[in-house]
């Protein structure tokens, strides 16, 4: 007779090694304080230093996302490229 095989998966899930903490709907922690970071640099990046703060939070949005928090991720990704950008031709208009 035929032994019969665990349905447990060959790799074990995060919450099982300990790594990190998984929230209820499966993101990180660490990846859900990247993807805030991120949408606050964004916002910042309006008013202040586009020229800085838009790559870096389009960085920490890279890193939200490779951390596990997929949608915030791509909104601080996206908040920053597009905040980036306005806050760097409206400080061009206002200095004129």
């Amino acid at each position: 007779m035929l032994k019969q095989r665990s349905l447990r998966p060959l790799l074990t899930p995060i919450q099982e090694t300990g790594l990190q903490k998984v929230s209820a709907i499966g993101e990180s922690s660490i990846g859900r304080r990247f993807s805030v970071i991120s949408i606050a640099l964004a916002l910042a990046s309006l008013a202040i230093t586009p020229v800085i703060l838009g790559p870096l939070g389009i960085l920490m949005g890279v890193t939200a996302v490779a951390k596990g928090d997929r949608y915030l991720g791509m909104l601080g990704l996206t908040a920053s490229a597009v905040f980036g950008v306005t806050g760097y031709y409206l400080a061009g208009a206002l200095a004129k």
